[in-house]
């Protein structure tokens, strides 16, 4: 479901399940790999590692750096290009609600702070989405973010082309030397008849090829 406010789609709770969905994968397969496979590893030759050994309450530090990196795909993400690849591949993107660029606490306090307290009772702060008008859920709200549609459309614009606007190689160089491509048809008519005045002021019929 979507609704649409001051010219911007609201992303439903669907979609965006799915696009976490997808994040998750990609995260899991690359901390599996990159992380966590070389831990199991070393936790098989050393039982008593300190990296997998309980650190903070039942935490270990290989807990707490799988935490943070996944953290930190979301985050950097997020405040760079405003979308993960998720987000990316189904048209959605994290703006501010006030109409301005995302500062990096924002980001941060939504993708951490925000998150745990959404999923903190039976997920409800993410099930907020079915209901809410702006489709927030508890972690946009305390951001103060929303989730829109940003499809990419191409706009074809309509140059004007003036006759002290030289054309090279299909190409109209303007005035503050750039080029912008056009395509047009010249339509000119393959016989042309002139009336040229002679030097005695007599009218003289000619017939021109272009």
């Amino acid at each position: 479901m979507q609704t649409k406010t001051n010219n911007q789609v609201h992303a439903g709770f669907f979609v965006r399940l799915a696009a976490y969905l997808i994040d998750s994968i990609i995260v899991g397969v690359v901390l599996a790999i990159a992380v966590r496979f070389p831990i199991w590893i070393s936790s098989l030759v050393s039982p008593d590692n300190i990296v997998v050994r309980d650190f903070i309450f039942e935490y270990s530090i290989a807990d707490i750096i799988v935490y943070l990196l996944g953290a930190g795909y979301f985050i950097v993400l997020t405040y760079k290009n405003g979308a993960t690849i998720g987000k990316k591949l189904l048209h959605i993107k994290v703006v501010s609600a006030e109409d301005r660029e995302m500062t990096l606490f924002e980001v941060i306090y939504r993708e951490t702070v925000g998150r745990f307290l959404s999923g903190l009772i039976a997920y409800v702060g993410y099930f907020m989405i079915l209901v809410h008008g702006d489709k927030c859920g508890l972690h946009d709200l305390m951001a103060d973010t929303r989730v829109i549609y940003c499809h990419d459309s191409d706009v074809r614009v309509e140059t004007p082309i003036s006759e002290s606007s030289p054309v090279v190689d299909g190409e109209t160089h303007c005035a503050n030397g750039e080029y912008v491509a056009a395509s047009y048809t010249a339509v000119v008519p393959s016989e042309v008849d002139e009336e040229m005045e002679s030097d005695d002021g007599s009218k003289v019929s000619t017939d021109a090829e272009i």
